[in-house]
């Protein structure tokens, strides 16, 4: 992190402050501490409520594991989070994009403000790793590769024990269906896998460590809304927080890349890459629909929607990649530089 930023982070870490390495700190018997999530939900810092336990667990695990030091539980994370170069790679190898282009794409992708902002040292670059490599798995059951189904498995499940927000999996998956019908048997038998899986996880966790994911997932949408569905309480509130969460992915993306993105010459609706991406954009706007994340999180926490901009750029020259990685860099080095975005 630059700036300030990474002044914050150890801040974050060390000092009060709402994060799940602080409940984390707290844990004496993790066995027991799972089993009394849900009771106990309420005793717990904002985060932690509207989060699966094992947000702040593998806080727990890591932290005891390395040490119990922050600097080795951010590198693990680093490290983690690195495993994205090889995920988005390989989705870009499938895609026949030549090595010229693979090696552009994935410098321009971390240099993107956000995810070069939060992809370091937090919950979220864990996330984004099981995100990825979900999508990766998508792609390989779209291309009749048995070991897609495995991928999407082991990316949804851990996805969904990390945060509620996984499901923007469940809705592109939907999408995904509705615009590939031509691979529908072959959609629906891998996730008809991954919910009987899931559903086995599930009851094995409920039965043996007395923690209830579907119970979980209902306390935490009644903590986000007390009041109800914002749309009806404070339309204004609602509107404006919705049209400042696509600003803020926006922004954070880097303006240039969906401009040229979604005009250069080659864009075909027919591709896959591209149905991909619209399915993702559709599901983005009906995460928002509903009201969820509120304003100044939400690339943060939606940073796994980052690697789906990528995919409209994969048939553009190599001049107007490196024209978006430089200007990318430099607008990436003016956010870092201009002050905190540790949220």
């Amino acid at each position: 992190m630059g700036g300030t930023a990474l002044h914050d982070y150890f801040s974050c870490k060390t000092n009060n402050a709402y994060e799940y390495f602080h409940d984390a700190l707290k844990i004496e018997n993790p066995k027991e501490w799972l089993a009394t999530f849900s009771e106990m939900k309420l005793s717990y810092l904002p985060h932690t409520r509207t989060h699966p336990p094992f947000s702040v667990l593998i806080h727990y695990w890591i932290y005891k594991w390395i040490g119990q030091s922050v600097l080795g539980l951010s590198m693990a994370f680093l490290l983690i989070y690195s495993v994205n170069f090889f995920l988005i790679k390989e989705i870009l190898t499938l895609l026949k994009t030549n090595i010229e282009s693979q090696k552009s794409l994935l410098s321009l992708f971390f240099v993107i403000p956000a995810v070069n902002i939060y992809g370091i040292g937090g919950l979220d670059s864990i996330i984004v790793t099981f995100f990825t490599t979900y999508l990766l798995g998508l792609f390989l059951v779209l291309q009749e590769k048995r070991i897609g189904v495995l991928l999407m498995v082991i990316g949804f499940t851990i996805s969904s024990l990390l945060t509620f927000g996984s499901m923007f999996l469940v809705g592109l998956s939907v999408l995904v269906l509705a615009l590939n019908l031509k691979s529908f048997k072959k959609l629906v038998v891998a996730y008809l896998i991954l919910a009987i899986v899931f559903v086995f996880v599930s009851i094995f966790l409920n039965k043996f460590y007395n923690y209830n994911h579907f119970e979980s997932f209902i306390q935490a949408s009644i903590l986000e809304n007390r009041a109800g569905y914002r749309l009806f309480i404070n339309t204004t509130y609602f509107t404006l927080s919705r049209i400042e969460n696509i600003f803020d992915i926006v922004v954070l993306l880097n303006p240039l890349i969906l401009v040229i993105g979604l005009t250069h010459k080659k864009l075909n609706f027919k591709n896959l890459n591209i149905r991909i991406f619209i399915s993702g954009m559709l599901t983005l706007l009906l995460i928002f629909a509903t009201g969820a994340y509120k304003t100044g999180e939400t690339a943060r926490a939606m940073l796994f929607i980052f690697p789906y901009f990528l995919l409209t750029l994969i048939e553009c020259t190599k001049q107007t990649l490196n024209t978006l990685f430089l200007t990318t860099l430099t607008f990436c080095a003016l956010l870092q530089f201009s002050g905190s975005f540790f949220w």
